[in-house]
């Protein structure tokens, strides 16, 4: 397998991936039901963004990657160490996208793999993820790597691995 890397975002990055990640996440929204129009769904998908990045790049706590392969960008994927927010040992990946060219090639097995390093070398023992119930690949994909469903909802799920 070629070299799957994760790479710090710049701000530049940061800038770059914001603005699209609300509209995909807006988009994604409508597409599990969970609203029935564009203008709550972005609503929503705004305030969540903002809550989570409260001071933008700078939040603390939470951690952005460019997923690379031979230097070329062909995802991202950030978590945030919940440890110091009230939920010991607990990291949280708030998104993770393989880009559609590089689908299918075992980058994002290899890139969750690497963020299991990354968790476990702070400290962490457990990390979970949403997954929307219409994205049945990326919950193949989340099951494939040893996530098991922790919580149902109506339109998504909870996934967890412990990193033991």
């Amino acid at each position: 397998m070629k070299n799957v890397k994760l790479e710090k975002m710049t701000l530049e990055d940061y800038n770059d991936y914001i603005y699209p990640a609300v509209t995909n996440y807006e988009d994604q929204l409508l597409l599990s039901g969970r609203f029935d129009n564009k203008q709550e769904a972005h609503e929503f998908a705004v305030w969540e963004y903002n809550d989570i990045f409260k001071d933008g790049f700078y939040t603390p706590e939470t951690y952005l990657y460019n997923i690379t392969v031979n230097e070329q960008k062909v995802g991202i994927i950030w978590f945030i160490n919940e440890d110091n927010q009230g939920v010991p040992g607990e990291a949280f990946i708030g998104d993770f996208l393989i880009y559609e060219a590089y689908r299918n090639q075992g980058y994002g097995y290899k890139a969750l793999r690497i963020v299991e390093d990354v968790a476990k070398a702070q400290g962490l023992t457990e990390i979970r993820l949403g997954v929307l119930n219409h994205n049945a690949s990326a919950k193949k994909l989340y099951i494939s790597v040893g996530y098991t469903v922790f919580k149902e909802r109506e339109n998504d799920c909870i996934m967890r691995k412990l990193l033991f």
